[in-house]
């Protein structure tokens, strides 16, 4: 009987994802629900990333508008990007009525909403939001 070995590739490092010896990837894409978001507490006013965040509290961050999709029934979707990352927000028809010309592209806004669970991550549902200065 003659012994067989067999060699496997090196496995990939848990930190980095890469295997030894291989040119690294692009970097990650920062996750969806990173965005800080301001809220008031029983104890007063905190900041947290989007995804500590309990669904059903109202929220406000101020932020870049991205990507902003339209759908059918005049709703709308878009991602928001600030300070610590970025979120997913989708605006309901009634208040995508009201926002659609604050709510463009490229726009600084500060928004506010209600943290929602889709799909196993936290997005916030806008109902108001206010242009501000960049």
């Amino acid at each position: 009987m003659s012994a067989r070995t067999t060699t496997r590739p090196p496995a990939a490092s848990p930190v980095t994802d890469t295997v030894p010896g291989e040119a690294p990837g692009p970097e990650p894409l920062a996750a969806p629900s990173g965005l800080l978001v301001d809220f008031s507490t029983d104890l007063g006013p905190n900041c947290q990333p989007l995804h500590r965040v309990t669904p059903g509290t109202t929220v406000e961050a101020t932020v870049e508008v991205k990507n902003l999709k339209t759908a059918r029934g005049g709703r709308a979707r878009a991602i928001l990007n600030g300070s610590g990352g970025t979120a997913i927000i989708i605006v309901p028809a009634p208040s995508y009525d009201r926002l659609k010309d604050v709510l463009v592209d490229g726009a600084r806004v500060k928004a506010r909403g209600t943290v929602t669970r889709v799909l196993d991550m936290n997005v916030i549902e806008i109902w108001a939001a206010r242009a501000v200065s960049a």
